[in-house]
């Protein structure tokens, strides 16, 4: 994080060296911010259209909210009160939930805020199961190729995946939800 930090400094710099302005507030919000994310958007910034750097600030600004938005869902799935709560039971299954929820977001799925409070809703277990499924692809009616999963899409997953426990169909479908528990524990 220091580095980044250093980096971070750096290209502000050499925004300032190429007459880009950026007010006090927009420098204190890139200190703020994940320090990969403030970097990623500054470079951004190096590498506009002059129209664009008309106003950096506002770009600045309107860049990392809606970076913010892309990452902050799935990093509540796994950290802050509610995902303290839901997994107080079962804290080591949270690094395999957060490893899961990370190569979904390498995929570019996101969770919106509706998805991850209903998330939250369900025991841990249930909820790496539905996530291992829109990560194996098992389940057609979700939008895993890319893009942003709702609520209603984490409905459609949680009534299959109980429809299919309750038949005994997980196995026949791949889903071996107590090995990943298991191996969890272990």
């Amino acid at each position: 994080a220091a580095i980044l930090f250093e980096q971070l400094q750096e290209a502000v710099q050499q925004c300032k060296a190429s007459g880009i302005r950026l007010n006090t507030p927009t420098i204190d919000l890139l200190h703020r911010v994940h320090p990969e994310a403030a970097l990623e958007v500054v470079h951004q910034l190096l590498h506009e259209s002059k129209a664009i750097q008309r106003f950096p600030s506002a770009y600045v600004v309107k860049a990392l909210r809606l970076k913010q938005r892309q990452r902050e869902p799935m990093v509540r799935l796994c950290h802050g009160p509610a995902a303290d709560e839901w997994f107080k039971e079962m804290p080591s299954l949270q690094r395999v939930v957060q490893q899961v929820a990370q190569q979904l977001e390498a995929k570019g799925v996101v969770l919106d805020d509706s998805a991850v409070a209903l998330m939250h809703t369900v025991p841990p277990h249930s909820a790496l199961g539905v996530l291992s499924d829109m990560l194996e692809g098992i389940c057609n009616r979700a939008r895993t190729a890319a893009g942003t999963v709702s609520a209603s899409d984490i409905r459609v997953l949680l009534d299959d995946a109980a429809a299919c426990e309750a038949g005994g169909q997980a196995a026949e479908l791949g889903i071996d939800v107590r090995a990943i528990l298991e191996s969890v524990a272990a």
